[in-house]
């Protein structure tokens, strides 16, 4: 269960409660078959259980559960190397999620193409101009990079259409993942043309994420600086969860899941 409302106000566990109408929304996310097949084969090698899979932006969203995300809700994305994830929070519980295979490695390899250099050479690269150390190659990083963005953005704007199903889409838009160190990513999204497509009451705040923000999650080693430190401690986040009892509500929520796979 990721949310609960009674008579139109949202609860933690409606169990005690009076009222007319309950709502409760639960979150359902699915993946293929031959993924979970190669998790199971890699936890098998490494002689541990699986217990439970998660999806990365649920996992992401749940871990920064600040006041601000529940009352006005929120988007998250998670700029990872192969893919961008997408999570929608709205009205205090996760609405859904949205994937496209376009990551930080697509735009290595466009550098790697288009300046002739082998991959491990064009990442480190990419890496120093996203840091304000390339030199006299920042230029053309800057354009080839300027372009895979542009295509970047478009795939979140498909992706954000979706999630909206035609209601307005929450104010504020929180940024992760190794991908999101180029200033381009924050930019395209913070662009007034991005959001005037978009179902927007107004232009959304963009953000990056840092590991301080997640209050849920106290890092102790102080070796989580930056925004793709958040997506591991959101995952964190889900296995210390998965460690603590749970409510009797979701625990008959449990119940009827299992009874719809029959």
């Amino acid at each position: 269960m990721v949310g609960a409302w009674i008579d139109g106000y949202a609860v933690s566990n409606p169990v005690g409660f009076k009222g007319r109408h309950v709502k409760i929304s639960i979150f359902n996310a699915f993946a293929p078959l031959v993924h979970l097949g190669a998790l199971q084969s890699v936890a098998s090698q490494l002689e541990l259980d699986l217990i439970e899979v998660v999806a990365e932006p649920y996992a992401v969203a749940r871990a920064l559960n600040s006041e601000q995300v529940r009352q006005g809700g929120a988007l998250f994305v998670d700029v990872g190397g192969g893919t961008t994830d997408v999570a929608l929070v709205r009205q205090g519980g996760i609405e859904g999620t949205r994937m496209f295979a376009l990551g930080g490695r697509a735009f290595t390899k466009s550098i790697a193409d288009r300046l002739e250099l082998p991959f491990p050479r064009a990442e480190a690269l990419k890496v120093d101009y996203a840091r304000g150390i390339a030199g006299e190659a920042a230029d053309d990083v800057r354009a080839i990079v300027a372009d895979d963005v542009a295509v970047w953005a478009a795939g979140v704007e498909l992706v954000l259409e979706e999630l909206a199903a035609g209601d307005l889409l929450p104010g504020r838009i929180y940024l992760c993942g190794g991908g999101t160190r180029l200033p381009e990513i924050r930019a395209a999204l913070a662009d007034p043309a991005f959001s005037k497509a978009l179902p927007f009451s107004r232009p959304p705040e963009v953000a990056i994420m840092a590991p301080d923000q997640v209050e849920t999650i106290r890092d102790e080693t102080r070796l989580l600086v930056d925004q793709q430190d958040v997506t591991p401690m959101g995952l964190a986040f889900q296995a210390i969860e998965l460690g603590q009892a749970t409510s009797t509500l979701d625990s008959a929520l449990r119940r009827v899941v299992r009874q719809l796979r029959i």
